[in-house]
């Protein structure tokens, strides 16, 4: 049975200063007045973008995945200081150039150092860890920091946000407290539209600001708020989780240490995380998925293509993969539009991602296929800086006509979409009135129209008559 964690996607900000001000719900002006995050998840004044916890010992905010954070709204002036701690550090130590937990700081909807976290020269062979003087990042287990998102406000109303740009797999963080002169209004509302992005290291933005390179268990290289989930969420004015590791395959038991009996807690498949509140932090609390997605899209089949000629895998079967992970997804989250995108890395899964979709129900049962452009430009081949914004306005129309209705009816494998080539040999028949000659491809209906009728396309003209019958037995996708 599913333990409940009590989840509010608009927890809010409450203030200890005293009785009388916390039954109000109002926080009195003061000089620096400092809110830990107990108290602030208390009386409904912050929201949380993403899976969270409460500390049991000291009352903290805790989270882990890509693109999580808070966003607050306070009438204040002056300075503004967030204290942040990291509860775990998976590869980084010290500040080595494994990189640290980065975040995004925005002030009234304008990102803070924005031009900071890239230097001029990012290929990740040439960045080192100092090479950026970005202020907004955890370096080393268990430290912690106060971080300015503003200085010198002018009096009045001001929205606050932050969002890690690093994925769980290689640290969790602690929001501690708020510090300010003013007063913490109401949290922002919770957007209607609430969509889940579920993937691997595409998904997590995993090298998509390195200009190539190798990027490989280094987040230096990686902002998943640069990334195309967090921009289609925010283009669509939604709100947003994003559940994406590095090396993560949809079929359970396939991962990089190429050992299908690998301990799960190292080496997980998405079936392993996605029932969990936070994963890599703790294994044992489920998540009671108590909102429910509008919307899921999933960015999964990298790993297990490139994975599946291992000896180790010779037996797997990943459309079948593909297919439990979408049951999996469908069970926790009867109602929502499920879709698949795909093609960004690699064409390899591309025919069993839209045959597990289409097997499983297609657009009848709200599955749904987007093929994605390739690209390879950023750390370790992954996609860069320069497609995200492609991917999201892609995506986000995308969700758009799902939700409107009118999006077109699941893709057919891309074995069926015209390549350009010929067919050697139809699917049967003579070409005779009563033993036609059977089409069941493009590259067979290629083949009638250049190969049988126009003989000017090929060399071989044995075969060119209009003295011949033919029989369409399969619908067929040119483009």
């Amino acid at each position: 049975m599913r333990r409940t964690l009590k989840k509010a996607m608009s927890l809010v900000l409450t203030a200890a200063l005293c009785v009388t001000a916390v039954i109000a719900g109002v926080f009195p002006a003061s000089a620096a007045a400092g809110y830990t995050a107990a108290e602030l998840a208390k009386s409904g004044k912050i929201k949380i973008q993403g899976r969270y916890a409460l500390s049991g010992s000291d009352g903290s905010l805790l989270l882990e995945n890509s693109a999580s954070g808070i966003e607050f709204i306070a009438d204040c002036s002056g300075d503004v200081s967030v204290t942040l701690k990291s509860t775990r550090m998976s590869y980084a130590s010290g500040g080595a150039a494994k990189g640290g937990i980065y975040f995004t700081v925005l002030v009234d909807g304008v990102p803070q150092h924005f031009d900071e976290r890239i230097p001029a020269d990012s290929s990740a062979n040439n960045w080192t860890s100092n090479s950026t003087n970005y202020p907004y990042v955890l370096t080393a287990k268990d430290e912690v920091k106060t971080f300015t998102l503003a200085e010198g406000l002018e009096p009045g109303e001001h929205r606050f946000e932050i969002y890690c740009q690093s994925q769980a797999k290689y640290g969790a963080y602690a929001v501690q407290s708020v510090t300010l002169d003013g007063e913490i209004k109401a949290a922002p509302a919770e957007n209607d539209l609430y969509i889940e992005f579920v993937g691997d290291s595409i998904t997590a933005g995993h090298g998509n600001i390195a200009n190539g390179g190798t990027s490989d268990e280094n987040t230096l290289y990686t902002d998943a708020t640069r990334g195309w989930a967090y921009l289609t969420a925010k283009n669509l004015g939604a709100d947003w989780s994003v559940i994406a590791q590095s090396g993560i395959a949809a079929t359970d038991g396939i991962n990089w240490a190429k050992n299908p009996n690998a301990s799960v807690k190292d080496w997980p498949s998405i079936g392993d995380v996605y029932p969990k509140l936070r994963f890599y932090s703790d294994q044992n609390t489920d998540y009671d998925f108590e909102r429910q997605p509008d919307v899921i899209v999933v960015g999964l089949g990298t790993n297990d293509v490139w994975l599946e000629s291992d000896g180790a895998y010779k037996d797997y079967n990943i459309k079948e993969g593909f297919k439990d992970t979408l049951a999996m997804l469908r069970e926790y989250n009867p109602n929502a539009a499920i879709i698949w995108i795909y093609g960004m890395m690699t064409d390899g899964a591309n025919d069993r991602i839209l045959a597990a979709v289409n097997e499983m129900g297609g657009k009848e049962a709200g599955l749904y296929t987007l093929r994605l452009p390739q690209n390879r430009s950023g750390g370790s081949g992954h996609p860069g800086l320069a497609v995200q914004e492609t991917y999201a306005e892609t995506v986000s129309g995308y969700i758009e006509s799902v939700l409107a209705g009118t999006s077109d009816k699941p893709e057919r494998p891309t074995g069926e979409i015209w390549d350009g080539t010929y067919a050697g040999s139809y699917a049967g028949g003579t070409g005779t009135a009563d033993d036609p000659y059977l089409i069941a491809t493009a590259e067979q209906l290629a083949r009638m129209i250049g190969y049988d009728v126009n003989t000017d396309y090929t060399s071989n003209t044995t075969n060119g008559s209009t003295n011949k019958y033919y029989k369409l037995t399969a619908d067929i996708y040119l483009n």
